[in-house]
């Protein structure tokens, strides 16, 4: 069968079929077109993650699900890694970023 035709097949059937509404995000859920001018980026306190307190893991670990689900991306505070150690890790973020498309592609 040519790609023409399934193409045409396809595109006869825009529009006919009803999506049920459980499978639609709401508007403000959707993405936009333009930039955020903040993003809000979770942030998430592990310090008293790291006493062992029961409550607190299970809240953390709450917090983690949560901004998975909804951001995708969190920030973490009180972690406990050594300052000089993020440092390096953001030079080394900064130099492959810097670097040309088609050489972070073959990364």
């Amino acid at each position: 069968m040519p790609w023409s035709f399934l193409w045409q097949m396809l595109l006869s059937n825009v529009g006919r079929y009803n999506i049920p509404s459980q499978f639609i995000w709401p508007n403000h859920k959707k993405p936009c077109l333009e930039p955020p001018s903040v993003l809000n980026v979770p942030t998430i306190d592990l310090g008293s993650f790291l006493s062992g307190d029961v409550d607190s893991v299970w809240g953390a670990t709450c917090l983690v699900n949560q901004a998975c689900r909804e951001h995708g991306v969190f920030l973490i505070v009180n972690h406990g890694v050594d300052l000089e150690l993020v440092e390096e890790a953001h030079k080394g973020m900064d130099y492959f970023f810097g670097k040309p498309l088609d050489e972070k592609q073959r990364a």
